[in-house]
Formats: C-alpha cells, sequence, structure tokens
C-alpha cells in the first residue's frame, strides 16, 4: 500500500517508521542523564523535567520497585499558583524522577541542591538520604525550612536507571488554602521546588562563595544609607530651616531596613510562613521609602509642597 507525498509514491510503513523513530529519539532526548560531563566545574543537570506526580503522604510510595506510570506528568516541580497539578495540591505530595546514572558516578557522592518553601524529605533508591524541616499534612504537624541550595550528598549504589524520590509538603500553600501574604507575593511564593544535581566540592564552594558575597555586599550597602541617613539627620539637627535633610534621613533609614530586611531572607533557612509575610513587609518598606522621598526635592528646591 502507497501514500502520495508532495506527489512522490511513498509506501505507507516509511512514515510510520518515520513517526516511530522520532518518538523514539524525543523519548531518549527527554532522558535524565547525570555524567561526570554534565556536572564538572559550574555545570549542572536541572531537574526540571520527567518527574511524576501523585497527591498524598503514603510512606511506601518511596519504593521503586512501585509503578508510578498512572501519575501525573508534570511539566515542573515547582507550581505555579495559576498551573497546579490536575490531581490537585493538598498541601503534601510525592515527586518520582527516575535518572540514568554513569558508571563512573556509580557509589561516588554527588550533590542535590533543592530550593523550596515548605518541608522535604529525599529518597534515592527507596532510602532515606535526607530531610529538610518536617514534613506534614496540615501546618501543626508541619516544620518548613528552606534549603537555599544548601548541597546535600546522595550516592547512586549501582549505575544505570535509577530513582530519586521527594516527598514535599508546603500545608499553608495547598489547594483552597488562601491568605492576604499569597495575594500580595503572587507566584514568588508558590509550593514546589527548584532541584539539580552538581559535583560536590564546587557545590560547597559556590554554596559558600554566594553567602559570603551576599552578606559583604548587603553589609556595606546598609552601612552607607545608615551613614547617610545619620548624616542627613545631624545636618537638620543644626539647621532645621532645611527640612530636606529630614526628609532624605528618613528615606536612607526605610531603604536601609528594606535592604537588610531582603539580606535576611535570602540569607536564611526561612519557612514559607516567613516568606509570605515578607512579601507585604517589603511592600510597605518600599511604600515608606518613596514616601520619604517624595518630599525630599520639594523642601530642597524650595517649591511648595503640595497636599
Amino acid at each position: 500500500m502507497v501514500r502520495f507525498f508532495c506527489g512522490i509514491r511513498v509506501p505507507v510503513r516509511i512514515p510510520l517508521l518515520l513517526c516511530v523513530l522520532f518518538l523514539t529519539g524525543t523519548a531518549a532526548h527527554a532522558q535524565v542523564a547525570v555524567t561526570p560531563d554534565a556536572i564538572a566545574g559550574e555545570r549542572r543537570v536541572d531537574l526540571a523535567e520527567g518527574w511524576r506526580y501523585r497527591p498524598g503522604a503514603d510512606p511506601a510510595w518511596a519504593d521503586p520497585a512501585l509503578d508510578d506510570s498512572s501519575w501525573e506528568a508534570v511539566e515542573s516541580p515547582r507550581f505555579a499558583n495559576w498551573r497546579r497539578p490536575a490531581t490537585g495540591f493538598p498541601g503534601v505530595g510525592w515527586f518520582r524522577l527516575r535518572v540514568t546514572v554513569d558508571p563512573a558516578l556509580a557509589g561516588r557522592p554527588v550533590a542535590l541542591s533543592l530550593h523550596h518553601y515548605g518541608a522535604s524529605e529525599v529518597y534515592v533508591d527507596g532510602r532515606l538520604v535526607n530531610a529538610f524541616g518536617r514534613v506534614g499534612a496540615t501546618p501543626g504537624e508541619e516544620e518548613t525550612f528552606n534549603p537555599q541550595g544548601l548541597p546535600v550528598a546522595i550516592v547512586f549504589d549501582a549505575p544505570g536507571e535509577r530513582l530519586l524520590a521527594i516527598r514535599y509538603s508546603c500545608a499553608r500553600a495547598g489547594d483552597g488554602v488562601f491568605d492576604l501574604g499569597r495575594f500580595v507575593t503572587a507566584d514568588r511564593t508558590s509550593p514546589g521546588f527548584f532541584a539539580a544535581l552538581r559535583d560536590p566540592a564546587a557545590a560547597s564552594l559556590r554554596y559558600s562563595r554566594a553567602l559570603q558575597t551576599t552578606a559583604v555586599f548587603s553589609m556595606v550597602f546598609v552601612g552607607l544609607l545608615l551613614a547617610f541617613g545619620l548624616l542627613h539627620l545631624l545636618l537638620f539637627a543644626f539647621y532645621p530651616s532645611q527640612r530636606a535633610n529630614l526628609f532624605y534621613s528618613f528615606f536612607a533609614f526605610s531603604f536601609a531596613v528594606n535592604a537588610f530586611s531582603g539580606y535576611l531572607l535570602n540569607a536564611s533557612h526561612a519557612g514559607y510562613e516567613i516568606a509570605v509575610c515578607g512579601g507585604p513587609r517589603h511592600l510597605a518598606a518600599l511604600f515608606a521609602m518613596f514616601l520619604c522621598f517624595l518630599p525630599f526635592p520639594y523642601a530642597a528646591f524650595a517649591f511648595v509642597l503640595p497636599r
């Protein structure tokens, strides 16, 4: 049997064979391969695709022999507030990902970096290797902890296909849960996680350098703002008629508070609750900054301050 393609007579089995090869190549391309080259130096293997998800907290779902073909295939383990899983997120669920491990990495530690609001347990081939916080289906049972990329060493005992499973909870961000903080912060505090595999030495060095760089930059920046704020406050104390100094000092102080609170939030392992509260607090600090800065040019250039 033949079909016409662009005026050419082609046996029907040829297009079918091409479709099969295309689908096979696509599936092979989607396979997550963990090789020495993929994690060498600053390189990393982003674990963003290929996850299977199921809501619930059954410990038996860590079993690598469990058939998870009926689980929902999610686009990403990070849930946007407008793109929740079709099976729902009641506040706790399991994520399973099968990776192909190169023989050179079998039995050697590999660094896993996670970023998430909530709590998680990491399993490799059914065994628990690390926990961040305490997983719970309700806020009372849960203790949230954001790893902020803190590298954790995991070991794949054998090469070939291995199972990485994560039991994750964020009880206050489950379906049907709503609070003002989530509305204000929008997608920045959505449930789920980011995950990546790196070389252990490079991951530890990168993490420590990031902490040091952020701390030094933040302290210098906050120190300069406080110094300028204090300077202009003293200028106002000696020259009360120059109200521009007072407004600028308030602006510098509020800017310093905003910058320092942002540094504390990013440098700590604060969980979901503090991150959500940080959104409205950040907006309030921004409002205070510009409210203090607004009258400054009027007072500096002797303009009449409008109501």
